[in-house]
């Protein structure tokens, strides 16, 4: 009879992990909704996002888990980085006008 392998406890750990894409809903300002699809987030990808975001900015490190864990229901990246650059700039300039007093006309 051959001898088992002993299981490692990381392998168990992955195989118990459910590392599959779960739908999220949000309402947005209008009234309307925005889907999308994500999975758990990894130690990796955690790290990853961290340093694309290049400062300890909670928001810069927000739009990059956004940008690398939104899919569409498909498995399809809903973001591409080629376009990051812009919608930072636009997410950034919309949460500082939220923020800043209004002005007096």
């Amino acid at each position: 009879m051959p001898a088992s392998i002993p299981v490692r406890a990381i392998d168990r750990l992955r195989k118990a992990a459910n590392l599959e894409p779960t739908k999220r809903v949000v309402e947005l300002s209008d009234g309307s909704t925005f889907e999308m699809w994500v999975s758990p987030l990894t130690a990796a990808e955690r790290e990853r996002a961290q340093k694309r975001a290049k400062s300890d900015d909670a928001n810069a490190f927000a739009l990059q888990l956004l940008i690398a864990k939104a899919l569409d229901e498909s498995g399809n990246k809903l973001f591409s980085k080629a376009s990051q650059v812009r919608r930072r700039k636009r997410l950034c300039t919309a949460a500082a006008d939220r923020e800043s007093p209004r002005r007096v006309r």
